[in-house]
């Protein structure tokens, strides 16, 4: 490799449309060209409005979809997983080894919704695929979005992957225990989605404990260490409103990580380390 060569890197900020105050911050951050994907919310209330302003960003950034299956209210009826309207937590859908076939087709009605709600705002099917709480790499979901692509896409969309070598994880040393966990049902994602020829990304990073522990801006430079070309850094960068308090436990944390890639700190960083923030698009796929 040409160590001269910058690496190129997708910035992804997660749960856009979550609240107006969210998606603010991100668009703050994309006007300023500290992003280079953006994953979206298409079943929050505030998506049709917000979208809206994010959808002049098209060609700026990748934008895709955060499949929801947890703790929200969905979009239509989901009888088998529902309890007084409401989804089940990622525990108690981890917890069923094997899902019904009802359970099945209401999943995939749901995610279709959310699509279809995403393809009216933005004008478009989504670039790429994910999942709040990383539900997407379930197994039981693994192959219900597979389905989706080859029902919905003529050309397969990106799906991230959260899975990364055990050595990097160990050498960033950040929350290692939730990064392997989250990466674990990674490895079989990968496998799949390698058969289909469905591209994805090369690497990730950008787990933690959302504590402010650490500062945020040394957990970044964790984050970058080992990182290589078509790696994938997830961020969750954000004002905080009312409603942002009313549904999530991540609030202030969105604030500083916002700050933080407003901050020369983070351009120089990029700088130093000889990265570029770049679209999926530019994430050499292995050849089959």
């Amino acid at each position: 490799m040409d160590k001269s060569q910058p690496q190129v890197v997708i910035l992804c900020a997660d749960d856009f449309a979550i609240s107006p105050a969210v998606s603010t911050g991100i668009l703050e951050l994309i006007q300023a060209k500290r992003l280079s994907a953006v994953s979206c919310m298409a079943g929050s209330s505030f998506f049709p409005k917000q979208g809206q302003l994010l959808r002049a960003f098209s060609a700026q950034i990748d934008i895709g979809i955060h499949l929801l299956l947890t703790d929200l209210t969905p979009m239509g009826p989901i009888p088998s997983l529902t309890v007084e309207g409401r989804l089940p937590s990622f525990r108690a859908i981890v917890k069923s080894s094997k899902l019904t076939l009802i359970q099945t087709r209401e999943i995939k009605k749901e995610f279709e919704r959310q699509i279809d709600a995403f393809v009216k705002t933005i004008g478009r099917l989504p670039d790429f695929i994910d999942g709040h709480q990383h539900v997407h790499q379930i197994p039981a979901i693994q192959n219900i979005i597979l389905e989706i692509i080859d029902d919905r896409f003529d050309n397969a969309p990106y799906i991230r992957i959260c899975h990364e070598r055990l050595s990097t994880i160990l050498y960033r040393g950040v929350a290692i225990g939730r990064a392997i966990a989250i990466g674990w049902w990674g490895r079989s994602l990968r496998q799949k989605v390698n058969e289909k020829n469905i591209p994805t990304n090369n690497g990730f990073s950008g787990i933690y404990d959302f504590s402010n522990k650490i500062p945020y801006s040394k957990l970044f430079d964790h984050f970058t260490q080992r990182i290589t070309t078509g790696s994938l850094i997830i961020c969750h960068p954000g004002h905080v409103d009312d409603s942002l308090r009313e549904f999530d436990s991540l609030t202030d944390q969105r604030e500083i990580e916002l700050a933080y890639f407003k901050s020369d700190e983070f351009a120089t960083l990029l700088n130093q380390k000889n990265l570029v923030l770049g679209r999926f698009n530019s994430i050499p796929q292995p050849s089959s």
